[in-house]
């Protein structure tokens, strides 16, 4: 019997798909960082060292889906998580740290982002395949003093 991580085939196929536009994006933005520093080697490097943790736990993520893990629900559910944790730590480091308004299309694009984010963690929890246990079949029509 195959192992299954969700009730239907399409959660599965959309967190795939979703994971794997990540992957690319962040893949892309490493790429783009790492030119930068090429052309300005003084420039802060901490949006690198996010984008490459990201986009090792999307690895990671992609990995565990593949494989059909027992852990992937929870690594999801962490991961996304801490995806929210830094959209959020971003928006206040622009205002608090960085002295810059938070403009409209920021606030547009963190709320989209955020909400989608919620979105997939609610559809994982619940369309996740549990596995009915039966525990005491074996007493069943069977006198117990």
């Amino acid at each position: 019997m195959k192992r299954k991580i969700f009730k239907y085939k399409s959660v599965w196929v959309l967190i795939f798909l979703l994971s794997l536009f990540i992957f690319f994006l962040f893949g892309y933005g490493i790429i783009n960082e790492l030119d930068e520093i090429n052309k300005n080697p003084i420039s802060d490097h901490l949006m690198l060292y996010i984008a490459i943790l990201i986009f090792s736990l999307n690895f990671i993520g992609l990995m565990l889906l593949i494989g059909k893990s027992f852990i992937t629900i929870k690594f999801l559910n962490s991961y996304y998580s801490f995806l929210i944790f830094f959209l959020v730590i971003g928006l206040i480091r622009k205002r608090l740290y960085l002295n810059d308004e938070i403009t409209y299309n920021d606030f547009k694009y963190s709320f989209i982002i955020f909400s989608s984010l919620v979105i997939l963690i609610y559809l994982i929890n619940k369309f996740k395949y549990k596995e009915i246990q039966y525990e005491n079949i074996e007493e069943i029509g069977k006198h117990n003093d």
